[in-house]
């Protein structure tokens, strides 16, 4: 910045040159010719700490890398200027770099700062502070100042500074999660009843990341009440063998009792969970009905897994009476609940519904974690619909979003589908790499139920590239036939389509028919199983018999289709799913 002024003493006319910092352009440059690998994350970063100061800038990318770190030179020149400074303004400085964020004259001066306001301008004469564009905040001027002078704090005199801005920030209504951080380095064990503040208020609006951090935090200090708020957000990250240790901490309650019976299912062990559903029933009679309508929801998807639907049905009903009329603040896990039941019952309408109320729900809450989720959802309805290209947009979307927002067990979910939609839509080696990932995700978080899927849709995708699965698929139908029979009568039907021996394929699809029979219906690919019978009879000249089967089969189907409301997705639905598609010409 060059500017005219006059200097009476100097000479008549002189030019002052004010350097400033480097923009973002001049850093990136800078940063780049020492270190090509260095990524905009990082250039962001280092634009912020170094103000754009060019010997910072080197110094950082020549030195280490944690945020935590200073290299020497950096620290000693910065400490040079610092102790240069008069006391009054260095002791201004120290204190204002205790606050981490905006602060003010007076409330330097309620932690002791003589003359703060006199402080803060000369701070800002020599750009070691700024103000704010608007009002009477300040903030330091680069993040390297800002920790210079805070090492430099005796540690007792740290901690009573952390404890004066506590005081002061409770005073004017500050977050819980900044008091929380001002007592945790004061030492102060009130900082666990505001972490637990802090995690409960995040995760009203759905940020995982804060929950967990104030959580453990408040954990570490002994306080165990946040445990169940804390053991929700791990399981929305997919994060299960966390979710369990917190379980474990969390005092007995129905609401624990219920959540490990929620870990059970995704575990693979519907009888462990119906037994953990039945503990957290006994201890629900009392409780409030949030409590006792969430009780009631996930026991249904219990009984849902476990092949009783209507065991299912009957508490699903019971725990809707409750959030329609005492618990409305559930009606977006209500809709989840339903929409689980409705694909185990076929009717695909009420099922795409409940999942789009979901969406709405959480968003009308705020809930940006578990909208993503009930999004990835929706989506795997339009692939029941045989909306492939619609579900592989979607899913995308999703993907994008559960990235952002650190949902990897969503995103596991996501993969899959997309799999499913790519398989169908021909393009063999997307499905593949999206049931890599899947299986990657299903593995890291100990989700046995999507190992299982995942599974199933690879022995799909081998098949289509002609590979001998046959005995693969009848392994896996067996192993699935406990723990979840509607994937045991797909794998079953997989087993029958892929062997050559037309005896061991009709056993194989009358075991998935029996299967069907004995659930009502399959939560997708229901036709497959019907296709896989008649295929099977057909190969030992029963033609009779399989014409039957395919009868009965397009009535069934009909049937399902009318409970489809959208004329287009009805017609859609039979037409674009290969499966349906093949009944209906058959006809």
């Amino acid at each position: 910045m060059v500017s005219r002024v006059e200097l009476p003493l100097v000479g008549p006319t002189v030019e002052r040159l004010t350097l400033r910092g480097l923009r973002r352009r001049g850093v990136a440059e800078l940063a780049r010719a020492i270190d090509p690998a260095l990524d905009d994350a990082a250039l962001d970063v280092l634009t912020s700490r170094t103000e754009g100061n060019p010997l910072f800038v080197e110094q950082l990318v020549r030195g280490p890398r944690d945020e935590g770190e200073v290299p020497a030179t950096i620290e000693a020149a910065l400490q040079a200027r610092l102790d240069a400074l008069p006391a009054s303004d260095r002791e201004a400085l120290a204190v204002a770099s205790v606050f981490e964020d905006l602060f003010d004259a007076e409330e330097l001066a309620e932690l002791g700062v003589p003359a703060a306001a006199d402080a803060l301008r000369a701070l800002r004469a020599r750009e070691l502070v700024a103000r704010e564009a608007v009002g009477t905040r300040h903030r330091i001027a680069s993040s390297l100042v800002a920790s210079t002078a805070y090492r430099a704090l005796p540690d007792e005199r740290r901690r009573a500074l952390h404890a004066g801005v506590a005081a002061s920030r409770i005073g004017r209504g500050a977050s819980p999660a900044e008091i929380a951080h001002h007592l945790d380095c004061a030492d102060d064990p009130e900082a666990a009843a505001w972490h637990s503040r802090a995690a409960r208020e995040a995760a009203t609006r759905g940020d995982g990341a804060a929950v967990i951090a104030h959580g453990e935090r408040a954990l570490a200090w002994g306080r165990h009440d946040v445990a169940l708020v804390l053991a929700e957000a791990y399981e929305l990250a997919g994060r299960l063998d966390d979710e369990a240790r917190v379980l474990d901490l969390a005092p007995p309650s129905a609401e624990r009792a219920s959540r490990r019976g929620v870990q059970a299912l995704r575990r693979g062990r519907p009888v462990e969970a119906l037994a953990r559903f039945a503990e957290a029933e006994a201890a629900s009679h009392d409780a409030d009905a949030r409590t006792r309508a969430s009780v009631a929801g996930r026991h249904a998807i219990a009984a849902l897994y476990a092949g009783d639907l209507d065991d299912a049905r009957r508490r699903l009903d019971a725990a809707e009476r409750l959030v329609w009329v005492q618990a409305p603040e559930l009606r977006a896990e209500a809709a989840i609940w339903r929409a689980q039941v409705a694909a185990a019952t076929g009717d695909l309408g009420a099922r795409r519904n409940a999942y789009w109320a979901a969406v709405e729900l959480y968003g009308e809450r705020g809930d940006v974690r578990r909208r993503a989720q009930a999004s990835v959802n929706l989506a795997d309805v339009d692939n029941r619909l045989g909306l492939y290209d619609d579900a592989v947009r979607a899913l995308r979307a999703a993907l994008e979003d559960c990235a952002a927002l650190g949902l990897r067990h969503a995103a596991g979910y996501a993969h899959a589908n997309l799999a499913y939609a790519a398989l169908h839509l021909g393009r063999l080696d997307d499905a593949f790499a999206s049931l890599e990932a899947a299986a990657a995700i299903a593995e890291s978080v100990g989700d046995r139920r999507l190992a299982d899927v995942v599974e199933l849709y690879t022995l799909r995708a081998k098949a289509a590239r002609g590979v001998d699965v046959a005995e693969n698929a009848a392994a896996l139908a067996e192993r699935l036939a406990g723990p979840s029979p509607p994937l045991a009568a797909l794998a079953f039907a997989l087993a029958s389509n892929t062997t050559t021996d037309a005896e061991v394929a009709l056993a194989r699809a009358e075991r998935a028919v029996a299967i069907l029979g004995e659930l009502g219906t399959l939560e997708e690919d229901e036709a497959e199983v019907s296709i896989a019978h008649a295929e099977a009879l057909e190969a030992l000249g029963r033609s009779e018999e399989a014409r039957e089967v395919r009868t009965l089969a397009r009535a069934g189907l009909v049937a399902a289709a009318r409970r489809i409301a959208d004329p287009s997705w009805r017609e859609r639905w039979l037409r674009d799913v290969p499966a349906h598609r093949a009944l209906m010409e058959g006809a």
